[in-house]
């Protein structure tokens, strides 16, 4: 359920550099002073829709990028993000007192809102629809650019929504739709689900009211049977983990988020009994040797579920997520699923990309990147789990049609995912019911083009077969082999379909000039 918000200004600002000062030696505390005493100014005797000044805006979006332990220049530019586009502040101005960087980052949020989405209804026309289509192409190609654009307004989103109460009543559907059909699923795409859950549990009763009514009062109806049963079976852990010598753990639960529990029961026919991880064990350790250990001790107490047990430490998902888990038949017999992680597996899991900036500083013992006045900035390099953003560039060469751009970004992107090993172990990420053909693609465009045949777990296989989570895949090859076109009949990534499509067409002017 969404979150409480803070509107007392001076708590506001206790809570941010509270924040701060957990990790004092990653943070220059004086320049996000200043960036404060800044806003403070340019906002001032601006007030919200919801009757509270307007710094409290954002201030509670720099808490949120200062929760995710991003950079002092992140922490910064949130702070600043209204103010060129509410307040006429020059840019060359914030580049004078705060540096290129963070001008750059202010521009790169004032820009995507700019960038304006609509959701389509049913009389939506085509000028619109295409309209919405380019809005979108453009946010992402921005994203590219750097992706703390996308984390600083994925933050300013989610402040938005938790306050969209301020919105006048007829505009609440549309702002609460475009929020769970582009920034829940990118910041899904992101890693980072703490802002992905709040943006759907805050918009979910205004999209879908009905549903959310009938999900709450089922959640309702379960939640102090279940929250009391899984609350001994903590404390039980607890007890055993400490006989083991194991105090410097951390054992906890987690309930699902509504919007998630809905999208869960829309897939078992709405039969709660069906779903075993509405409360789920997490337990945080500090070292992967002791994952293990704490897995032995769990299997010997309760009996795995067979085949519910996925050891993502040794196969980590594209997306770097790393843990364990594992179903066990609990006290009474009951089914519950623990997820077992070291500190910093969790700090991925929870923040995503966000966390790449913190870790990355801890590393190396310093900042990121330092604050200065620059004349060129250098952002940050992304992580190997992030190049499908660098990926979108190469699609404006297959994608001119700016809605074949978005169906694609759905598609590729959004949809639910598999996940399939190389012959050498590296984990390939791909949309459910991906085939062979969409993963030579997904490698290499040569790969594609000169796919003859594929061997799944070691046996061949026809090359429209869909692919399946864990299965090794391995593509057969032969030069100078060019792509069917009934392969356009089962391919299921937009990429594919389109690198197809281009080679064909040139091998057809090849033969046209022969």
């Amino acid at each position: 359920m969404a979150k409480e918000v803070q509107t007392n200004t001076e708590t506001l600002k206790q809570t941010l550099f509270d924040l701060i000062s957990q990790c004092q030696k990653q943070y220059q505390r004086s320049v996000i002073e200043t960036a404060l005493t800044f806003a403070e100014a340019a906002h001032k005797g601006q007030m919200r829709k919801t009757n509270e000044p307007y710094i409290n805006h954002p201030l509670r979006t720099a808490i949120t990028i200062a929760e995710l332990k991003m950079d002092t220049q992140t922490i910064t530019a949130s702070l600043l993000h209204d103010t060129i586009e509410d307040c006429d502040i020059p840019p060359k101005i914030i580049e004078e007192k705060f540096g290129n960087e963070v001008c750059e980052l202010v521009k790169g949020v004032t820009n995507l809102g700019k960038i304006k989405y609509r959701v389509p209804r049913e009389n939506t026309e085509k000028k619109q629809i295409t309209e919405n289509a380019e809005n979108i192409r453009n946010m992402f190609l921005a994203i590219a650019q750097d992706v703390r654009v996308a984390i600083i307004k994925l933050a300013d989103r989610l402040d938005n929504v938790l306050t969209i109460e301020g919105i006048r009543h007829e505009k609440q559907y549309r702002y609460a739709a475009e929020t769970l059909e582009v920034h829940a699923p990118l910041a899904h795409r992101l890693g980072i689900h703490t802002i992905a859950a709040g943006l759907e549990d805050a918009t979910f009763p205004y999209v879908y009211p009905k549903e959310y009514q009938w999900v709450k009062t089922l959640f309702e109806t379960n939640a102090q049977k279940l929250t009391i049963y899984i609350q001994k079976v903590v404390e039980k852990l607890k007890s055993i983990l400490k006989e083991e010598n194991m105090s410097d753990v951390t054992v906890e639960y987690r309930i699902k988020h509504l919007y998630s529990l809905w999208q869960k029961l829309e897939r078992v026919d709405r039969d709660i009994t069906r779903i075993h991880d509405i409360a789920a064990m997490r337990i945080v350790t500090q070292s992967i040797e002791e994952c293990y250990q704490i897995l032995g001790i769990i299997h010997s107490l309760w009996k795995p579920v067979p085949e519910r047990f996925r050891d993502y430490i040794a196969l980590p998902k594209p997306n770097g997520y790393q843990a364990i888990h594992t179903d066990v038949f609990c006290d009474d017999n009951r089914i519950v699923e623990i997820q077992i992680k070291t500190q910093e597996m969790h700090e991925q899991a929870e923040h995503g990309i966000a966390a790449h900036w913190f870790y990355s500083s801890i590393r190396t013992r310093k900042p990121t990147q330092h604050y200065k006045k620059r004349t060129a900035i250098k952002t940050p390099e992304l992580p190997k789990e992030l190049t499908w953003i660098n990926q979108l560039q190469e699609w404006q060469h297959y994608f001119h049609n700016p809605e074949e751009f978005v169906e694609s970004l759905k598609i590729d992107y959004f949809k639910d995912r598999v996940f399939v090993l190389t012959p050498k172990g590296k984990v390939i990420d791909l949309p459910r019911g991906a085939t062979a053909v969409d993963f030579a693609y997904h490698i290499h465009t040569t790969l594609g083009n000169e796919c003859s045949g594929v061997k799944i777990n070691g046996k061949n296989c026809p090359l429209n077969q869909e692919l399946q989570s864990m299965n090794i895949v391995e593509i057969l090859t032969q030069k100078g082999k060019k792509p069917s076109l009934q392969w356009l009949e089962f391919v299921k990534t937009a990429i594919a379909k389109e690198k197809i499509k281009h080679e064909l067409k040139q091998n057809i002017r090849k033969l046209e000039k022969r």
